[in-house]
């Protein structure tokens, strides 16, 4: 296995737009249609803010970079999972 120091730096397959995680939860509520209650706890020393990945690698490497939001991708997401589950 190779070490830390010969690793490549990730490659971040993201939209790039920085979300927190009260955000995506409120999405997820909305995208299941359900809604469950969101409990937000005190923060921690070592809990991160908002999640989010720079997307410069991938584009120069891979040529890639997001063309589906967070928001659109949550809908997809719960629409897909709630067909597989109505055809099993």
């Amino acid at each position: 296995m190779a070490s830390k120091e010969d690793s490549p730096p990730p490659i971040h397959l993201t939209t790039g737009i920085a979300s927190s995680l009260g955000e995506i939860a409120k999405i997820a509520q909305q995208a299941s249609f359900y809604h469950p209650k969101i409990v937000q706890g005190t923060p921690r020393s070592f809990d991160v803010a908002r999640f989010w990945g720079d997307t410069i690698r991938a584009k120069d490497i891979l040529n890639w970079q997001a063309s589906t939001s967070v928001k659109e991708g949550m809908y997809r997401l719960i629409s897909k999972y709630r067909l597989s589950r109505e055809s099993s």
